[in-house]
């Protein structure tokens, strides 16, 4: 004896479903734009975290920034976003190498644009290391300063960086730093010590960057092959033992527009 098999009852739903489920694989086989195969998981997890500023956006997100303690000899800079609701929307740490980094603050700007500074000891060729873990390709590429050279002792230099507000990535960034008289910056050690103060609104396509300078400061037009000492960076213009100056980049970072010394 035979049986025969009726046909499965046609259910107005299955086209809808299979091609939600064709979409859904398509977005997972071609990635997120915020996650372009670098960022790396939206939520890295903390060990040791010191928050050293909160910030709160117009939307009531807040961005803690800081670093986590990864050891007892090594600090990794991190930084936060948390909606209104207390759901992290995005954590990032930019650098998992042996140099010490933190997060120092974030700033948004007219434009909407998501600014950070970080303080940086040293370098690395890590794809760890921050120009590389958590940027989009080339977002050093054209940066006033790509990279600070050798630095002598426990000189700090800053990154000032451009980030993707819906995944924490960097988009554009430049080292900042201060030098000594002592030749370009593939010559002997000479870079030191410069400490981000604050950043600012600079206008339509620009941000401006406040600090202190423990040795000279570099003056507008300098980039990564011409660090030209800033001519007001004298004796008389110190306060203390340091330069207070304000320098402005347009905001792709890749031009020093303006250098001050004793900004009003």
């Amino acid at each position: 004896m035979k049986m025969k098999l009726s046909p499965l009852p046609q259910s107005p739903m299955l086209p809808v479903l299979l091609l939600a489920a064709l979409f859904t694989a398509l977005l997972a086989a071609c990635g997120n734009d915020d996650n372009e195969g670098l960022d790396g998981p939206l939520f890295e997890e903390l060990v040791n975290p010191t928050v050293l500023m909160q910030y709160t956006d117009s939307a009531s997100n807040t961005y803690n920034v800081g670093y986590d303690q990864v050891s007892s000899q090594n600090q990794d800079a991190y930084i936060e976003k948390i909606n209104e609701a207390g759901t992290v929307l995005w954590r990032r740490f930019y650098s998992r190498t042996p140099v010490d980094e933190r997060a120092q603050m974030v700033f948004i700007d007219r434009e909407q644009r998501l600014w950070a500074a970080f303080t940086v000891d040293g370098g690395s060729t890590s794809n760890d290391y921050i120009t590389k873990r958590r940027v989009t390709d080339g977002a050093f590429n054209n940066a006033v300063f790509r990279g600070y050279g050798r630095a002598s002792g426990s000189a700090k230099v800053v990154v000032l960086a451009r980030l993707r507000q819906t995944s924490g990535i960097i988009e554009a960034g430049t080292f900042m730093m201060a030098r000594t008289n002592e030749g370009n910056i593939d010559a002997v050690e000479k870079t030191n010590t410069f400490v981000a103060t604050e950043i600012l609104d600079a206008g339509k396509d620009a941000v401006a960057l406040r600090g202190d300078s423990f040795f000279l400061p570099p003056a507008a037009g300098s980039n990564q092959g011409n660090f030209m000492f800033h001519p007001d960076a004298t004796a008389e213009n110190k306060t203390g033992n340091v330069w207070k100056m304000e320098f402005v980049f347009n905001a792709d970072l890749s031009q020093l527009q303006q250098a001050t010394v004793n900004p009003n």
